[in-house]
């Protein structure tokens, strides 16, 4: 049996996954192309059905490749009505790069992830719209910095986490000033 929690989908695509009876169901592909692979997911991870059915076999919907999946899997034994509720029960797959950043502000603790998955995933998005990947997020979470847009301020205006760190330690009196900064006690621009 293969159950998920949380699915990744394969690098430049986007999908559906479900676990309507206990087994994973998924499908990915590049949604918006003219003509591109669905990958399924299945007991031995991603691939292709033996059809190698396209998007446009879909109409470019991920809902109705979803359906194709889970009738797949039931055969004679699925009905419209078990099908149709399972595919209003998916969930969106995971991003690599909304991965990666959930696992690196995980790694920072609760002030930089939340206390919940879901929240994580929100605030990894936060970073992303923020234009940052995991990699260059890290070195701002290691100095404090738990606010995307105080980080994306800072980097707009040329300063580095560890400029931005050793200005704060030079001003330092009224407490962790990166901290306040985060929280909205004090504007990005007082440090620099």
């Amino acid at each position: 049996m293969t159950t998920a929690t949380r699915i990744t989908a394969p690098a430049g695509m986007s999908g559906l996954w479900v676990a309507p009876w206990g087994e994973t169901y998924a499908v990915a592909a590049d949604w918006s192309a003219a003509t591109a692979p669905v990958m399924f997911y299945g007991k031995s991870g991603w691939g292709h059905d033996v059809l190698c059915r396209q998007v446009a076999d879909f109409r470019h919907d991920p809902e109705a490749a979803l359906a194709a999946a889970l009738w797949d899997a039931l055969g004679d034994e699925g009905d419209d009505c078990v099908v149709a509720a399972a595919v209003a029960a998916a969930h969106d797959l995971v991003s690599v790069e909304l991965d990666a950043m959930a696992a690196m502000l995980t790694t920072h603790g609760e002030r930089f992830a939340g206390h919940a998955t879901w929240r994580t995933l929100a605030i990894a998005q936060e970073w992303l719209d923020a234009d940052f990947t995991a990699d260059k997020a890290t070195g701002w979470c290691a100095i404090g910095c738990w606010e995307p847009a105080a980080a994306a301020e800072w980097r707009d205006a040329g300063r580095s986490p560890e400029r931005i760190a050793a200005a704060a330690a030079e001003m330092m009196g009224d407490g962790d000033l990166i901290y306040q900064v985060c929280n909205g006690d004090r504007a990005a621009s007082a440090i620099s």
